[in-house]
């Protein structure tokens, strides 16, 4: 595994960041629905949502495509934001390598 991290620090840093951005859009939704909020999709879906509609197949398949929106976002994101600084780091590093020779 460290052998993997060291020949391939860009991807492993996007790999951290997109199941970092799983993990934060899991907690957002479990959220919204554990505490009877209406920030999560998965709250319209509730049967005692605040919203007052009832899960018909069009309400249901719009807050599978917004979830999907919404975990594709986190994961491209978070997976940017973690992989940008280690891609600059890596071209700094093998800039200065080139300098030296």
């Amino acid at each position: 595994m460290l052998a993997t991290c060291r020949a391939h620090p860009i991807r492993t840093a996007a790999i951290l960041g997109a199941l970092l951005g799983v993990l934060n859009a899991l907690v957002l939704e479990t959220q919204g629905i554990l505490h009877h909020r209406t920030s999560g999709v998965l709250s319209l879906l509730a049967p005692f949502s605040p919203v007052g509609l009832q899960p018909s197949e069009p309400i249901i398949m719009q807050a599978v495509l917004i979830l999907f929106i919404e975990f594709a976002a986190n994961i491209l994101a978070d997976a940017l934001l973690f992989a940008a600084p280690v891609a600059l780091i890596v071209l700094f590093l093998r800039v200065l390598r080139t300098l030296r020779r």
